[in-house]
């Protein structure tokens, strides 16, 4: 509990105006998408890398925890204040410092939405490909501080592929610049690596560079369906084995399917076990081509249905998946009363490599029922996804203030 001048001091820094501590008013900020919440003592809305800098110092010297925050939408309990203290929301660091076409990279700080850079860049004719979830809300520095990766990770690899540089402040209220502003970088630790993906322990992200890549001038969205989970994940196998990577790979199971079906109100066939939603990108005549052969591997693998090239409707069934990924209070069918996606309890975390999903997924309908249990699944092919406890949250927390 910080003491009321404490909390006097630690607005003064930031501005009376830029600082809340009221419970009403902190509310929003005590949780993230675990919905699990712990209340801070206060929220400040710092606008640089210099009060910052002061806060931590104040930090170090008085002993109270500190927690940076996005816009709250992770699952990994990164923003959730375990030992009260102060909350340094980040929403007003929210600009797109420049975007260099001469060598693809972009200078923003932590505050600008996923999404606002991506149409940014698009506008240009350039590409920022980290694709979460929640892009549309949340922020660049929470992106890096938890990784985020999102569908289509399996081509263009997760958030900390695209982060050259980093202006952060240490606990002690120091502020460094590390990492390069070129493609090759490598003199020294690197140490944009350690802090990507760091959740927060390490240091507070002010500012960050980053790599764009050309827009791809093509893209085909494909979406097929199979009778059951073992075709489905066969294919995924013969897609990378005939060396094409898809943008977007993403598996669903017939449950997940079924939420979909009710969330989007589209027309999915009835009798789907599981279903992918593959995207190729890049030269129109490779894409044409990797197309074709996705068609022939699907129908091989006792593809029930296809619909190739309708975007509209890869990018509605993009979005629920999305929004399935997010979200843990969609829940199945109302005859079957399951959650599914994110699970409501969270729990631990699966790392499958491409080529064993088929051996370990094959034991998997005479398992489940046995527990008496509706198991569901939805992933994005080639991506390690963390699940979220409160513990974690702890351990995350004390590493911050231990470093203090």
């Amino acid at each position: 509990m910080i003491k009321r001048a404490l909390i006097g001091q630690i607005s003064g820094i930031v501005g009376r105006k830029n600082a809340i501590s009221t419970q009403k008013e902190m509310a929003e900020f005590s949780t993230d998408a675990t919905k699990i919440a712990h209340m801070p003592d206060v929220v400040v809305f710092p606008e640089n890398s210099e009060q910052v800098s002061r806060i931590l110092r104040l930090a170090t010297e008085k002993g109270f925890a500190v927690v940076p925050r996005g816009a709250g939408t992770g699952m990994s309990g990164g923003a959730i204040p375990v030992r009260g203290g102060v909350v340094l929301a980040m929403d007003r660091l929210n600009r797109i410092l420049s975007i260099d076409r001469d060598n693809l990279i972009a200078r923003a700080e932590p505050g600008v939405i996923t999404a606002d850079l991506q149409q940014a860049a698009e506008a240009l004719g350039l590409f920022y490909p980290p694709d979460p979830a929640s892009l549309k809300v949340s922020t660049l520095g929470g992106n890096i501080a938890e990784c985020a990766g999102g569908l289509r990770a399996v081509k263009y690899g997760v958030t900390r592929d695209y982060v050259l540089g980093l202006t952060i402040v240490l606990p002690t209220g120091e502020i460094i610049k590390t990492g390069v502003e070129t493609r090759k970088g490598v003199a020294g630790y690197d140490l944009v690596r350690l802090i990507a993906g760091s959740e927060g322990t390490l240091a507070v992200i002010t500012a960050m560079t980053l790599r764009l890549v050309p827009k791809p001038e093509a893209k085909r969205t494909m979406v097929v369906f199979f009778e059951n989970v073992s075709s489905a994940v066969q294919t995924v196998s013969k897609i990378i084995r005939n060396k094409i990577v898809p943008s977007i790979l993403e598996f669903m199971d017939r449950l997940c399917i079924d939420c979909v079906r009710e969330e989007i109100h589209l027309d999915l066939p009835e009798n789907s076990g599981a279903m992918l939603l593959i995207e190729v990108d890049g030269n129109p005549d490779l894409v044409a081509h990797q197309a074709r052969i996705i068609e022939d591997l699907c129908g091989g693998c006792h593809g029930i249905s296809g619909r190739n090239g309708h975007k509209k409707r890869g990018r509605t069934l993009g979005s629920a998946t999305k929004r399935i990924t997010l979200s843990s209070q969609i829940k199945a069918p109302q005859n079957q009363r399951r959650y599914c996606g994110a699970s409501k309890q969270p729990g631990g975390t699966g790392i499958i490599s491409g080529n064993r999903i088929p051996a370990i997924w094959a034991p998997h309908p005479r398992l489940w029922p046995c527990r008496r249990w509706q198991h569901s699944c939805e992933h994005h092919a080639g991506q390690r996804r963390p699940c979220s406890t409160e513990k974690r949250a702890h351990h995350r927390q004390s590493a911050f203030q231990e470093s203090h």
